[in-house]
């Protein structure tokens, strides 16, 4: 756990080395992605404090520099030699990442990353790449290839949304990213009140997330497009109208673009402690959600139950009862009996991750 911590927070690869993450990428995708991780054991991770860590050992995991890393090792590794679109050979498999990094940490601290992945001035290039990533294709997000699937291609939509923004929240606090958007504040414009339609014909039903509200508003005031301009019927300004609602203090036109994602995860955070919930959790479910709704197979017969039980031993053989545990214990050859001690010394060394620059 500390050596996993260690290593996320210390890594460092240049962009003609980013295959040097190769391994960290498949450990995480190992345990985040392909593994039933609940929030309890990340929570447990980003607050593990090794004995040599020192005061930086307090500090939950840091992904700002994977986050950039990432995106070198996409661009090195291309999932396809056939040409296609921007969002097609960067935006979609750097997300992929992206998810696996976000089931890794806490809420508060993702977004504490997500706003110093590209802030520095030798990261303009790639921010701009990605920033005109995200806005491409947008059209297609809902595409499903089939008839009559209305309410997936919703699910689908409002999925590739919130990844989008996740690239947004990255690439904003950007100078070039921010200078493109002031130049360009009409085409911008354009391109998110396009994708609020297709989120929802009637402003009324559209889920659309605050982040692009507030963009969508903040655009709208930078144009200075008044009230009496929307004469569209369904509403050009319904976005800084809700913004109002939401956020009557705080004054957009008084916003530089690139502050706006961090001015929109401290009102999250301020709503959150209002409903009295907490950001400083996981994307991860609890313990009790995911016996619930994804329970792994038993290592003896293979069923699957939301009662199920580890070894309390190795925790890693997983068993549908008592009972079962009982036949794994005592088979031979190859029972639990013989493989429990060799279960419980298994670990993935990865401190030598650290030393690599």
């Amino acid at each position: 756990m500390g050596a996993l911590k260690e290593t996320v927070n210390r890594v460092r690869v240049s962009r003609e080395r980013a295959s040097f993450i190769n391994p960290l990428l498949s450990l995480i995708i190992a345990l985040f992605k392909n593994a039933t991780v609940p929030d309890e054991i990340v929570q447990q991770l980003n607050d593990f404090k090794s004995s040599r860590s020192g005061d930086e050992g307090t500090r939950p995991l840091d992904f700002s520099h994977l986050l950039r890393a990432a995106l070198w090792h996409v661009k090195l590794f291309p999932y396809s030699n056939v040409p296609s679109t921007p969002e097609d050979l960067i935006l979609r498999p750097w997300l992929e990442h992206v998810r696996d990094f976000r089931g890794a940490t806490r809420e508060d601290a993702f977004a504490e990353a997500q706003s110093r992945a590209f802030i520095d001035r030798d990261a303009d290039a790639d921010a701009l790449e990605l920033f005109h990533a995200a806005l491409s294709g947008i059209e297609w997000d809902g595409d499903v290839g089939e008839v009559g699937v209305e309410e997936t291609e919703r699910r689908r939509r409002d999925f590739w949304t919130e990844q989008r923004l996740s690239a947004l929240a990255c690439v904003l606090p950007n100078a070039a990213v921010a200078d493109y958007i002031n130049r360009e504040k009409q085409r911008v414009f354009t391109i998110v009140q396009r994708w609020l339609e297709l989120l929802a014909s009637d402003p009324r039903e559209c889920r659309a997330p605050m982040l692009l509200v507030a963009f969508s508003a903040w655009l709208q005031t930078a144009l200075g497009i008044r009230e009496e301009d929307d004469t569209q019927g369904i509403g050009r300004l319904w976005c800084r109208r809700l913004w109002q609602q939401v956020a009557p203090s705080i004054d957009l036109s008084a916003i530089p673009i690139e502050r706006l994602a961090s001015v929109v995860q401290s009102m999250k955070e301020r709503l959150a402690e209002e409903d009295g919930t907490s950001l400083h959790t996981s994307f991860q479910p609890s313990r009790r959600v995911y016996r619930q709704t994804a329970s792994p197979p038993c290592d003896s017969c293979g069923s699957r139950v939301p009662s199920y039980m580890f070894c309390t031993v190795c925790k890693l053989a997983v068993y549908c009862g008592k009972e079962c545990q009982k036949q794994d214990w005592k088979k031979k050859p190859k029972g639990h009996k013989e493989q429990c001690a060799r279960l419980k010394s298994f670990v993935t060394d990865v401190i030598a991750l650290t030393e690599w620059e």
